[in-house]
């Protein structure tokens, strides 16, 4: 057990990044549990999971790998990439003796939201076609509670295409009906589109995120659009715009015109009237932004070390409850060793969080009373 702790956090890569081993234990995990070529059969995808349960026991940032397991989970399951709710309800039980009880039943949780919104997308298709307004697409919502699942806040200013916009005010009608007392905060960071492109010698199916679908909607009544002009409409931002541009100016969908010293901001976007490829179905990926699509942006850190002071806190508060008076130095032995389930803390960071709690008292040397 010593050895193989040793070799996961005493090593070149975990010096430079503490926090390497959480993080790319994770990231492995994600790519069994999710749908793909690298798909494993059933009995070895059971026996790598146990394995993963197993290794956990041995990473020091828990909590690290706990951020990053709900943040992935929660992308599989709103993209439906996952392989089996059967194999991530398994998953999830098999972290309960390292993770906790706790944090493994607000995992749980989510799958009972997916229920409620495949429920809620089939009442929402009768409702349509009952009002005599038969949704035009095939479609799938996914409503969940903002305090459950680990998201970041949505923020979105984006102007979604008309076709889009008329199918959420008509859905945002039937869920008032239904919850009366809720408010619906649409995202988009997490939706992606099935998209038929006609005006080619081959007719092309692609799959994009919801920002480069807003793009090329415009090229429905136009063959070409400055920068500026695709900006005003889609409401991006100039980085999400740019985001949006660069895979389908990549894959030669669109062509970027006029741009002087790469400033893309003066170019003139154009459909490409020549594209041409070997495949009839693609994906259009964006590239890993700092919306919560990444494994580890800064939200996430940040998020992170917001936990950790709160957890220090609480443990500090907790230890002096029970000790009354405590030297500075037995206080933060005490913190350390009740933080090595979940995280190995700094003596810095353990500092900071004591001067948060307490009022400095000139008669005592080095010393905390504990004050109800």
């Amino acid at each position: 057990n010593k050895a193989l702790r040793k070799i996961l956090q005493v090593n070149h890569i975990a010096k430079a990044h503490p926090s390497f081993s959480a993080d790319a234990v994770c990231q492995f995990t994600d790519l069994c549990l999710r749908k793909g070529a690298h798909r494993l059969d059933d009995e070895e995808l059971d026996s790598t999971l146990l394995s993963i349960s197993h290794l956990l026991n041995h990473i020091e940032d828990k909590d690290v790998f706990m951020k990053l397991y709900g943040k992935m989970l929660c992308r599989r399951m709103i993209l439906s990439t996952t392989v089996s709710t059967d194999v991530e309800m398994a998953m999830i039980s098999r972290m309960k003796t390292v993770c906790g009880f706790e944090y493994t039943r607000k995992l749980q949780q989510l799958f009972g939201d997916l229920t409620v919104s495949s429920d809620l997308t089939s009442q929402f298709k009768t409702y349509s076609t009952d009002k005599g307004k038969p949704t035009a697409v095939d479609l799938s919502i996914c409503v969940v509670s903002a305090g459950a699942w680990p998201l970041p806040a949505p923020k979105d200013g984006m102007t979604y295409p008309e076709e889009i916009l008329s199918i959420m005010q008509d859905f945002q009608e039937f869920y008032q009906l239904r919850y009366s007392g809720r408010r619906l905060q649409w995202d988009s960071r997490h939706s992606r589109a099935d998209v038929r492109i006609l005006p080619f010698t081959r007719k092309y199916e692609i799959n994009v995120h919801m920002a480069p679908l807003a793009v090329l909607m415009h090229f429905n009544t136009q063959g070409e659009i400055s920068w500026g002009e695709l900006k005003t409409k889609t409401g991006l931002e100039a980085k999400e715009l740019d985001r949006a541009l660069k895979p389908l100016c990549a894959c030669k969908l669109l062509l970027m015109n006029n741009t002087s010293d790469g400033d893309t901001t003066k170019g003139v976007i154009s459909l490409n009237s020549d594209f041409n490829s070997k495949r009839l179905k693609f994906k259009v990926s964006m590239a890993a932004g700092e919306d919560g699509t990444s494994s580890r942006d800064h939200q996430t850190n940040a998020m992170i070390e917001e936990d950790r002071k709160l957890y220090i806190q609480a443990i500090i508060v907790r230890v002096m409850k029970s000790r009354i008076r405590l030297s500075h130095q037995l206080l933060v032995q005490e913190v350390i060793e009740h933080s090595r389930s979940r995280f190995s803390p700094n003596i810095t960071l353990i500092k900071k969080c004591v001067e948060i709690l307490h009022e400095r008292d000139p008669h005592e040397n080095n010393h905390y009373i504990y004050i109800s």
